[in-house]
């Protein structure tokens, strides 16, 4: 059975019932979702609200997807606890998913354990704490009731199948693995850029700013899973020692941070310091990346929408066509695409037909799409499932989230003069 609470909030309706619609189309949803907010609906005026046509993409949805969903209206600060134990199993295995602010997890954990399901997994969205304080009471709070095992933190790029894929593109692939360190490469850009602005997050995202909302979860996880070294397995717990180890090592070298130019007019302060778009150049205090810098950056409205590893080859030693033929060659590139158009493309530098010995930069490039087909699981679809499966690969473990508001918060306490720019400009 899955559990639902906020469940009239657009990350319900927008994400987790597209996700478990699809999952049920495949045949692996078979469980009731009872779905859990403090709005007045009847289960029907809750299934209109989701409007299941333009959010599944599909004017024909499945009657029997329809049948298990099931709405109850609660507050989570009073709720009705007799109620709830009549309508939940304490012998089924139970998925409580809490698509709620911090604010409420209190709240809802001393339902969870007044309920007394044995069987049960935890569902927390981001963000996890505000700084690295609220997340240790946060934590604290959480550990009491629940045990590592039993709870799953959301960072839903690690549901995005090219995240997914760095760990095989490395590890199954020698050709990659064996030149992936300081002796050949250069440096390492990660980026995510939006074109959209804040939209209706406005006093979320001021009190969170580019630093919180994206780097502190999504850029770091990415950074990573880029610099990790092989875990002793594919088990969940091992690759998250190794992502724990790396984060561990992370030193800041400089940062950058900057406001879109409408920004206070937008959310109405005219004194804002909110940085929407943070640019940080980190190291890892280990051997294999001794000098190799780590750029990170990402922010709002931006001239495109996407997120990308761009790992810049060193030039090579013997130089023989730039010496003898005064021809500049391109670094080589090798570029992980995990939105749009997923996949990963390799630049190198090959001879221009015809006479003499003139170089031009050309690519090898893998399609996700084309490769594979246009119907690759989105994100949450892919951490449903792997949810319902006990696999908790692509969800952060304590330590982890510990030791990324490490990183961040020396960053945030530092005073550094926010610059501007304008809506439309490119990652800088």
């Amino acid at each position: 059975m899955i559990v639902i609470f906020g469940a009239s909030g657009d990350l319900t309706r927008k994400k987790l019932i597209p996700a478990l619609y699809n999952l049920f189309k495949k045949g692996t949803l078979t469980d009731s979702i009872i779905c859990l907010a403090r709005k007045k609906f009847s289960t029907e005026d809750f299934i209109e609200s989701l409007q299941l046509a333009e959010n599944i993409g599909s004017n024909e949805i499945d009657p029997e997807f329809i049948s298990y969903l099931t709405y109850y209206p609660t507050d989570f600060r009073k709720p009705d606890i007799n109620l709830l134990q009549t309508v939940l199993s304490k012998e089924e295995e139970t998925i409580f998913y809490l698509a709620v602010g911090p604010d409420l997890f209190q709240p809802i954990i001393d339902i969870i354990k007044q309920l007394g399901i044995s069987r049960k997994k935890v569902v927390f969205e981001k963000p996890f704490g505000f700084d690295l304080g609220s997340a240790t009471e946060l934590n604290d709070c959480i550990s009491k009731t629940f045990n590592e095992k039993e709870i799953y933190r959301i960072d839903h790029y690690l549901g995005k199948e090219m995240v997914q894929n760095i760990l095989v593109f490395r590890f199954a692939n020698s050709i990659f693995e064996q030149i992936w360190n300081r002796d050949f490469i250069e440096k390492v850009e990660i980026t995510i850029s939006e074109a959209a602005g804040i939209g209706r997050r406005a006093e979320y995202y001021e009190n969170a700013g580019a630093l919180r909302d994206m780097m502190q979860n999504h850029l770091l996880q990415l950074l990573a899973l880029t610099a990790m070294n092989p875990p002793i397995s594919m088990q969940a717990d091992d690759i998250r020692d190794e992502v724990v180890k790396v984060l561990r090592k992370v030193k800041t070298l400089n940062f950058k941070v900057a406001q879109y130019e409408s920004y206070r007019q937008e959310i109405e302060k005219p004194d804002s310091v909110t940085e929407t778009y943070a640019a940080l150049t980190l190291n890892i205090d280990e051997a294999k990346w001794q000098g190799v810098p780590f750029e990170l950056k990402t922010g709002k409205k931006l001239a495109q929408r996407y997120a990308e590893i761009n790992l810049i080859i060193k030039d090579v030693t013997c130089r023989l066509f730039s010496r003898e033929r005064k021809i500049k060659n391109l670094p080589n590139t090798i570029t992980l695409r995990i939105q749009p158009n997923e996949g990963i493309m390799v630049k190198f530098n090959a001879k221009i037909p015809g006479a003499g010995m003139d170089l031009q930069q050309v690519k090898m490039d893998f399609c996700h799409k084309c490769e594979f087909g246009p119907n690759t699981p989105e994100a949450y679809e892919s951490l449903l499932y792997e949810i319902m499966e006990g696999d908790q690969t692509l969800f952060t473990r304590w330590d982890s989230v510990e030791a990324s508001w490490k990183i961040i918060d020396p960053i945030r306490q530092q005073k550094k003069q926010l610059s501007f720019y304008q809506e439309g400009s490119e990652v800088f």
